[in-house]
């Protein structure tokens, strides 16, 4: 990722200094890339960036994801969000919107890392007496693939670069709804098909109403979420790609 793309997206608020140093390094990094052959980006997002910075073209190979270790189990009445638990991943609207849902038979899964022990604690609180809601911190891996398998849908609450997690949850055959346009998301989710891309965070909930009661439906989606992740996103896939790239580049 270039350093010096930091203070052209405004990820941070950037300084003085700052603007020094990316230029310095936007300097450095230019004298490298005029003696590179080939560039490979992670995903839509840094391939732009890449092409805004740079000037130079990309081939975009997503991060791949371990479609034998993660893999569908017979569905349950589940929805699963993995994430950082901190304010910016609206998960008390989040919450709110799966009750206001009002689907007793349904289960809200929400595990992740706890960055924010004090939120964690306030949302633990809130929701403490909702027996629909599990509220999970870092809990072990064989424990996040059973609900990965399990679950039937996936809720990404925000826009990210790429988004890992909605791959292993493609992966596990859940139906993912996240906002992403054609970029995180969508470069992961086959709209429509696999999941939903949406534009808005209120969409999530919009999509979920629209498929929560149609078992076709959420049969045949799931099913094409995990042939996307094993034809798509998998390490077999992302192998072949790489090997591919190389042996390009030595022809060249």
């Amino acid at each position: 990722f270039p350093a010096s793309c930091y203070s052209s997206i405004n990820i941070y608020k950037v300084g003085l200094l700052n603007k020094l140093y990316s230029k310095l390094c936007k300097n450095i990094e230019l004298s490298i890339i005029c003696k590179v052959n080939k560039i490979i980006s992670m995903c839509s997002f840094t391939k732009r960036l890449v092409k805004e910075v740079w000037k130079v073209d990309t081939e975009s190979i997503f991060p791949p994801v371990n479609t034998d270790l993660i893999v569908p189990l017979k569905k349950k009445n589940v929805i699963l969000s993995v994430l950082v638990f901190n304010e910016v991943h609206r998960i008390e609207e989040m919450i709110d919107n799966f009750i206001s849902l009002n689907k007793p038979n349904y289960e809200l899964v929400i595990t992740g890392q706890k960055d924010n022990g004090e939120y964690y604690n306030k949302l633990i609180n809130k929701y403490k007496n909702n027996s629909n809601i599990k509220i999970l911190s870092e809990i072990p891996f064989y424990e996040l693939k059973k609900y990965y398998g399990e679950a039937k849908i996936f809720w990404y609450p925000v826009w990210t670069h790429y988004g890992f997690i909605m791959a292993e949850a493609q992966s596990a055959g859940c139906i993912v709804i996240a906002p992403g346009g054609d970029k995180g998301a969508g470069d992961i989710i086959i709209n429509n098909e696999s999941g939903f891309v949406v534009e808005k965070f209120e969409e999530i909930f919009d999509k979920t109403k629209d498929i929560i009661d149609d078992d076709k439906i959420m049969n045949k989606m799931s099913k094409k979420a995990r042939e996307n992740a094993v034809e798509r996103l998998s390490i077999y896939t992302f192998r072949e790609k790489f090997v591919k790239a190389i042996k390009d580049t030595i022809k060249n």
